[in-house]
């Protein structure tokens, strides 16, 4: 096993120790050095807390370091700072803390190095102190022992010590040399010379010794061995006069520090040096940077263990360490290690320079380290300076930190005159939108990216793209923006939502038109139909010829008229429907011969029911129109070639995300839904074909095709439900409806066989075409009534308040000039509220029956009605 070399040369050298309190800094023990300079006992010291001796470090100050050492933010504290003696004078100091253990309990070491140019006198202590101090600070010296010449080499200490006059470079033979030491050393130093050369461990051993002066001394001899060639060439060591301080111990009664211990927890290296830069002692830490054992290093000199270019370097500035100057520098080892060194005289009472003591850590990563931040920041601060986009820092509160060359010249400002200003002078709503007091107060590191307008220098604002960091540099929470001008790209988005704006207008154009050319040429057809029979019917009838199959020809036509009106309401989600309990299933099934009439003679329809659906809450016939609208289109897509029409059934859930993707009507729920599909193998559709397939009107086939599927989604909607569509060109398409589950069996209402009643009364009816109440007036009048028309709101309103007992019903219209329909019902209602009456009108009759819901309305006509429909309403009116 190794042996360490003596640690007493260093724990009783003049540095001082302090062993602190973590928690309080309470000095809880210290040396005699510690208290001799500062001229307290140990019990005034041990009284203090390091920062009541320390002139420049506050308590906060202090306990804020030591947390950054508790926390392994560091591993020991190290700096320059002034102590105050009892005497209120002052010196200065350098101080190195770091953490150990005292009594199995975490304690902090606070060494500290007395660096004062000029020592004054020191105050007066104790006698015990100052047998302590005198018990402290032994002579030291060297010696090596050559072999197998067996001469000692002894430097000017150790002749001192044996009371010779200093004879430098000479050699004492060892025979000599023994002469010096009582018999029985003389004995004990022989073996252990002898058991040297074959033992490998260093040993330390005390004996007396006989001066020249015949005074008794005893020393502290240690002694190691140097191997070259695995051969032991000689032995050094170090001695050591223990006669003063043993007599002082011998006085001193209580616990006293493990200073050896101290010293070697310290994590940085320490080492005493002789005046010849010939290294006396060192610690654990100390033998550790050099890669040696610590035995091995005792002797050597000092600025030999570095590179040859570094060794002119270190003598000269351990020199002037020697001399009273106190020097930090750093140095290469052989291995290219760079050790941050300190080095600084320890002198005795009489002010003379006897040793030399150095601290001393590795640094190499450290260094390293910094050349990598620093060719980093190189870096960063080249793609920063030559970035296009503008680049700012800012502090919480908005003070601009730096900015770079294309900031200063985009928003018109000098780098100086930005550091001088407030980020919010340039940008106020980024600063307190984003830098308000919550987010200062949190501090923490985020990102995010936003929007905004920069203030230029002239007046005129930027439209910027923010990309901004909070992070934390330098110990200092930083705002880091880069700003990119996004005016030539706001320019162009503004056009091109100019340009948007005016394609979508053309577009709603171009649909209009298609919508009006669809209604115009499909009742230009039927009016073409209506105006041939009547003039059909007018000729027969001067012929005196039946007249009969034209009227009902004309009957036809307008019954076609009005449905084409329906599908355009249907369309507009206004459509009239019965909602009823519907099986899906058994509606397909009745339609299923209609169903394979409607496609071409190439495809087939094939059938997949889903078995045992529920009901659904749908109008059947409503229902039955978008089937057959989507069944032809279907054959349509298969065209000429052979092909297969597929209808299915069921039940799914849709979520939202799946309802999203179809067409719906507004705030459609998740849920459970019926489904009829639709599904073709023709040519699929294009996309820019498929975006317009609900246009009213619109065919890639010819025109004339009614609604088509503009009105199967305006019926779907209307049913709360909702149109997904799949197609892909060249695979097909694919219509999925989805329907309402029916909640509430709907009644139907069973007209029975009852018999018409005779209707009697009077009728007033408000309607501005003339045509309509022309001819509302006969049927009127056919029925048995009597009707009297008037062609406004305002109208009928001044003739009912005129007439009201010869009124027995009002027919008023929902759209008119003047007065419109409600308006005159609200009027009507004022004047009598008993007064009965119905609303005509081509829109949807529930819109109609809630927006009069619970106001005394009589019932409601949607128009084109029968002659049976207005009897049954009239009847129903009348005889209530």
């Amino acid at each position: 096993m190794e042996n360490k070399p003596d640690k007493g040369l260093l724990t009783r050298s003049r540095l001082e120790f302090l062993l602190l309190d973590p928690q309080t800094t309470q000095v809880l023990r210290s040396n005699l050095a510690a208290r001799k300079n500062l001229g307290l006992s140990a019990a005034q010291l041990h009284q203090k807390k390091i920062t009541d001796i320390d002139c420049q470090l506050s308590q906060t100050e202090l306990l804020d370091k030591i947390s950054a050492l508790q926390s392994g933010v560091t591993s020991q504290l190290d700096f320059f700072s002034r102590h105050r003696r009892a005497d209120n004078s002052e010196y200065a100091v350098r101080v190195y803390i770091y953490a150990s253990e005292w009594q199995n309990q975490p304690t902090l070491v606070a060494l500290i190095l007395d660096i004062s140019t000029q020592k004054k006198h020191l105050p007066a202590t104790s006698s015990i102190e100052f047998r302590r101090e005198t018990a402290t600070y032994g002579m030291i010296g060297g010696w090596r022992l050559s072999l197998p010449e067996h001469m000692f080499y002894w430097t000017d200490e150790v002749f001192s010590i044996h009371g010779l006059p200093v004879e430098t470079n000479a050699a004492v033979p060892l025979d000599t040399a023994m002469q010096f030491y009582l018999p029985e050393s003389q004995h004990r130093l022989c073996n252990r010379l002898d058991a040297a050369t074959a033992d490998p461990n260093s040993w330390s051993e005390e004996l007396t010794l006989s001066t020249a002066a015949l005074h008794k001394k005893k020393l502290r001899i240690t002694c190691h061995r140097q191997v070259d060639d695995n051969k032991v060439t000689s032995l050094f060591g170090s001695i050591e006069d223990l006669t003063e301080p043993r007599q002082a111990a011998d006085d001193l009664t209580g616990t006293t520090l493990d200073y050896e211990h101290l010293v070697d927890a310290a994590p940085y290296g320490i080492f005493l040096l002789s005046a010849q830069h010939r290294l006396l002692s060192t610690n654990a830490s100390g033998a550790v940077l050099f890669h040696q054992p610590a035995a091995a290093l005792i002797g050597k000199n000092y600025p030999q263990l570095f590179h040859e270019r570094d060794q002119a370097e270190a003598r000269l500035r351990l020199d002037r360490a020697m001399h009273g100057e106190g020097s930090i520098f750093e140095l290469h080892t052989q291995e290219g290690r760079v050790h941050a060194i300190s080095a600084y005289p320890l002198v005795d009472d009489d002010q003379a320079q006897q040793q030399i003591i150095v601290i001393s850590h590795d640094v190499t990563l450290s260094r390293e380290t910094e050349a990598a931040i620093t060719a980093s920041e190189k870096k960063y601060r080249l793609m920063i300076d030559s970035s296009p986009d503008m680049v700012i820092l800012h502090d919480l509160d908005g003070n601009i930190i730096d900015a770079n060359p294309a900031a200063c010249q985009r928003i018109g400002y000098t780098r100086q005159e930005l550091l001088e200003k407030n980020f919010a002078e340039l940008d106020n709503d980024w600063v307190s939108c984003h830098f308000g007091p919550t987010e200062q107060q949190s501090g923490e590191e985020r990102q995010f990216s936003d929007e905004s307008s920069l203030l230029m220098a002239g007046g005129g604002l930027i439209s910027c793209e923010y990309h901004t960091s909070v992070t934390t540099l330098s110990g200092r929470v930083t705002v880091l923006n880069f700003i990119r001008d996004i005016s030539m790209r706001t320019d162009r988005e503004n056009q091109r939502k100019e340009m948007a704006v005016r394609v979508q207008q053309g577009q709603k154009l171009e649909s209009l038109g298609v919508l009006a050319g669809g209604i115009a040429h499909d009742f230009n057809n039927l009016l073409t139909s209506m105006l041939g029979n009547a003039n059909l019917a007018t000729t027969a009838q001067a012929k005196n010829e039946p007249i009969s199959r034209y009227l009902e020809n004309i009957e036809s036509a307008a019954i076609r008229a009005g449905e084409l009106c329906t599908q355009m309401l249907t369309y507009a989600g206004q459509g009239r429907f019965a909602v009823e309990e519907t099986d899906l299933n058994t509606l397909i099934v009745d339609m299923s011969r209609l169903l394979e009439l409607a496609i071409t003679n190439k495809a087939v329809v094939k059938f997949q029911l889903t078995k045992d659906l529920p009901p659904a809450a749908v109008d059947p016939s409503q229902i039955r129109q978008a089937l057959m609208s989507m069944v032809i289109n279907a054959s349509e897509a298969i065209g000429e070639t052979s092909g297969m029409v597929t209808i299915n059934t069921g039940i799914m859930r849709a979520d939202s995300l799946y309802l999203n993707e179809t067409y719906l009507s507004e705030n459609l729920v998740e849920g459970d839904y019926l489904f009829i599909e639709v599904n073709d193998n023709g040519t699929g559709m294009l996309p820019e074909v498929k975006e317009r397939i609900f246009d009213p009107f619109f065919s890639t086939k010819f025109t004339g095709r009614g609604l088509g599927l503009a009105a199967v989604l305006g019926i779907v909607r209307s049913h709360d439900g909702a149109l997904k569509v799949y197609s892909e060109e060249g695979r097909g398409t694919t219509f999925k409806m989805l329907l309402p589950k029916a909640t509430v069996k709907e009644l139907t209402h069973d007209e029975g066989s009852e018999k018409p009643e005779t209707l009697r009364g009077s009728v007033l009816i408000a309607d501005d075409e003339e045509s309509v109440a022309s001819v509302t007036a006969q049927m009127v009048e056919a029925l048995g009534l009597h009707a009297t028309i008037v062609t406004n709101g305002r109208e009928c309103v001044d003739y009912y308040q005129r007439n009201p007992d010869s009124v027995d019903l009002v027919l008023l219209d929902l759209s008119m000039p003047e007065m419109d329909g409600a308006e005159a019902f609200r009027e009507l209602k004022i004047i009598d509220p008993a007064a009965r009456v119905v609303l005509t009108s081509g829109f949807n009759q529930d819109d109609a029956a809630h927006r009069f819901k619970g106001k005394g309305l009589a019932g409601f006509l949607q128009k084109p009605y029968h002659l049976a429909e207005l009897r049954e309403m009239l009847e129903k009116v009348l005889n209530s």
